[in-house]
């Protein structure tokens, strides 16, 4: 990744910022699975409830783990310093720019061009927050509705996190994008994202 911005460009290659930035958040996850393991070596037994939970847990994160990689994309061609507006793109929803560069540069615009990167990453952020709210919801409602309580203390704190999480998450994401990315909100969104995960990693443990 540092030898990518030591030859013709002076800025590291956006891919391998996201490959490096993955591969710190993976190492955390299996580091983490292991130490939930040995603190709560007693599994709930499944049922149906449970696994279609578990089913849909796996698909928040695997959404997170696109925005995480949209976000590194975001940060590596310097997209926050591009339509510092909210909730539009300038004055459009969709920003002029996106359209052409789509229209131009077909698939390689998705994961190079400034525009289409922010846009991408934008937007998932509406379907990210929805999804964890939805897990909160669909979390408590199950829990609530059954004689025999399924989730422990525990396990309803993580669920009571949610949708706390993910506003904040959110608004410090707005809040980087109006402000164009000062370095200490963009540490907080990228903290938002490590939370976010870590949330998501002791779901898929624990229920």
């Amino acid at each position: 990744m540092v030898k990518s911005g030591l030859s013709e460009r002076t800025s590291v290659s956006h891919t391998r910022l996201a490959i490096h930035l993955m591969a710190a958040f993976i190492t955390f996850g299996f580091t983490f699975y292991v130490a939930l393991d040995l603190i709560y070596p007693q599994k709930n037994n499944y049922d149906l409830h449970l696994k279609k939970l578990h089913r849909f847990t796996w698909l928040v994160m695997l959404m997170l783990c696109f925005q995480i990689i949209y976000g590194a994309f975001v940060a590596g061609i310097k997209a926050g310093k591009l339509y510092n507006t909210f909730p539009k793109m300038g004055d459009e929803w969709v920003a002029p720019a996106v359209s052409y560069s789509l229209s131009k540069s077909g698939a390689a615009a998705i994961f190079n061009d400034v525009s289409v990167v922010q846009f991408i990453h934008r937007y998932t952020a509406y379907i990210v927050v929805a999804l964890f709210m939805a897990l909160y919801v669909y979390a408590y409602n199950l829990h609530n509705a059954r004689m025999q309580k399924l989730l422990s203390a525990e396990k309803l704190k993580a669920v009571n996190l949610l949708p706390y999480a993910v506003l904040f998450q959110f608004l410090m994401g707005v809040f980087t994008l109006i402000y164009a990315v000062p370095v200490w909100l963009g540490i907080l969104h990228q903290l938002g994202a490590f939370i976010l995960f870590a949330i998501i990693v002791f779901f898929i443990t624990q229920v």
